[in-house]
């Protein structure tokens, strides 16, 4: 009784660890072995609520807190810090809320929930053999893809006329903010081995990598 109340019926999303680990392992041998959801997964609202803090499911696992409502990995009451001032007064400590770097971990997030999304799409257009040829499939892989693009507020340079247009010096700075984070750069790396080669949006990302290549290579972090 209690198998069926903690598992399902696909293992793609009750296994998934151990089922890539499987796949991984025929590739090697060259053997074919399906790796992909039963059936077409529902988006991942990105404005959905999460589980709480440290909440542990019926098998045991734990679920930490979601990037949106970040909790402390510990609570406790710690000392009030001295004012800059010399005045002796206690100010509390900055939320985590407040970090400064919370807007980009979570677009960040979101970004590799997205992919992981276009990752599930592909697997069900290798292995299933829908009866419209993938077409839907194959349009809402576009449309996510679009979606991030639209995210990381990416200027075409050509423009929706495909003649060339002048960048102000903010167009792309939520990219800009990406980049300079190391996992920042994965996922901008992982972003692009999603696009079609020669394709539109390839173009733009690479366009705007090039535009900023000074200061991608010279960042610290790299």
């Amino acid at each position: 009784m209690q198998h069926p109340a903690t598992h399902g019926n696909d293992p793609y999303m009750d296994d998934y660890y151990h089922q890539a680990q499987l796949a991984k392992k025929a590739a090697v041998t060259r053997s074919t072995r399906r790796f992909c959801p039963n059936k077409e997964q529902s988006s991942r609202s990105r404005h959905s609520t999460m589980q709480p803090h440290l909440h542990v499911d019926a098998q045991g696992q734990v679920l930490f807190s979601f990037i949106r409502s970040p909790c402390r990995l510990l609570e406790f009451d710690p000392p009030g810090l001295v004012s800059s001032d010399g005045s002796g007064e206690q100010v509390s400590e900055k939320p985590l809320e407040q970090e400064p770097t919370l807007p980009a971990g979570i677009t960040i997030e979101d970004g590799f929930y997205l992919l992981l999304e276009v990752d599930d799409i592909d697997r069900l257009l290798q292995f299933s053999h829908p009866q419209d040829g993938g077409a839907q499939l194959k349009r809402k892989r576009q449309i996510l893809l679009k979606g991030m693009a639209t995210s990381l507020q990416l200027v075409d340079p050509l423009g929706k006329s495909g003649n060339s247009v002048g960048l102000a010096p903010k167009d792309d700075i939520v990219f800009l903010w990406l980049v300079l984070l190391p996992k920042g750069q994965k996922l901008i790396l992982r972003y692009l081995r999603h696009l079609i080669p020669g394709g539109e949006l390839a173009r733009i990302v690479c366009v705007a990598i090039f535009r900023h290549l000074k200061s991608i290579v010279w960042w610290p972090s790299n």
